[in-house]
């Protein structure tokens, strides 16, 4: 949206914008995003588009003003949303500001979220005495803050200098660890209880094909396993994957070190 985009009237201005992005390569590769007004305050990633916020803002006269803005996004790792309202109005000597709003995000895996709701009230009204001039004002706010898992909530009541603060579930911090048996079995292939298999091979120029088919009684498509091996001819070509960032290559009882060509963070599951 532009500075020239309005609903119904001119003096109700709208702002905002959209991005849907997807990475092929680079350090983002796998992740998409789709947004319309941006991301949660807390979800920050290098390389995502910035989106301003999808606003609306309409004022009346100079005594009445209502501003609102909003958020969605949906990305490879998680679901946000939010909302926050903002509504200021002055008469005469007395004046108020009411703010109030939300903001959520869920993160798929491991499964956590966050959701935040607030509001406050500020109000107050000048008196004009013969001696000067007294202002009397109120504020009152609230917030609450809720975690999970585990369950934590956390609330915040405001009347003018004074707080209350009440809290409830377990504050800590850490992150849901999983074990290594469940990661192998989520996110590689799971060659034995507990054990991946990280390594795929795949012939190329050299390789004799496996004589017929499974449809006619022929032998079944190698696989490079004992069972059933590679058949090659003196001069052939082998691409190995890996799944796993690899560091060494033993071949033929020579041990090379492989450079790595990308940082990658791994850290233990809490060992």
């Amino acid at each position: 949206l532009t500075d020239n985009s309005w609903l119904l009237s001119r003096d109700v201005r709208l702002t905002g914008g959209f991005a849907f992005a997807s990475w092929f390569a680079g350090p983002n590769r796998g992740q998409f995003v789709v947004t319309m007004g941006g991301y949660h305050p807390d979800f920050h990633r290098d390389g995502y588009p910035i989106v301003p916020r999808l606003g609306l803002a309409w004022r009346i006269g100079d005594n009445f003003s209502i501003v609102g803005e909003s958020y969605f996004a949906l990305t490879s790792e998680a679901l946000m949303a939010g909302v926050r309202i903002e509504i200021s109005a002055s008469l005469g000597p007395a004046w108020a500001h009411v703010v109030f709003g939300g903001d959520g995000i869920i993160f798929f895996d491991p499964f956590r979220l966050k959701v935040t709701v607030y509001a406050s009230i500020d109000a107050g009204v000048t008196i004009d005495l013969w001696i000067g001039e007294i202002t009397i004002s109120v504020h009152l706010s609230a917030r609450i803050e809720i975690t999970a898992p585990p369950f934590h909530a956390i609330a915040r009541f405001e009347i003018g200098p004074v707080g209350l603060t009440l809290e409830i579930g377990d504050a800590t911090s850490d992150p849901p660890y999983i074990a290594w048996d469940a990661f192998v079995r989520k996110y590689l292939e799971e060659a034995a209880p507990g054990r991946a298999r990280v390594l795929t091979a795949v012939t190329g120029a050299g390789a004799i094909p496996p004589a017929g088919s499974s449809t006619t009684g022929g032998a079944t498509t190698p696989d490079g396993t004992s069972d059933r091996p590679f058949r090659v001819l003196a001069e052939f070509e082998l691409t190995i994957t890996s799944t796993a960032p690899l560091r060494e290559l033993l071949a033929g009882g020579a041990v090379r070190d492989l450079a790595a060509s990308h940082v990658v963070s791994v850290a233990p599951m809490g060992q």
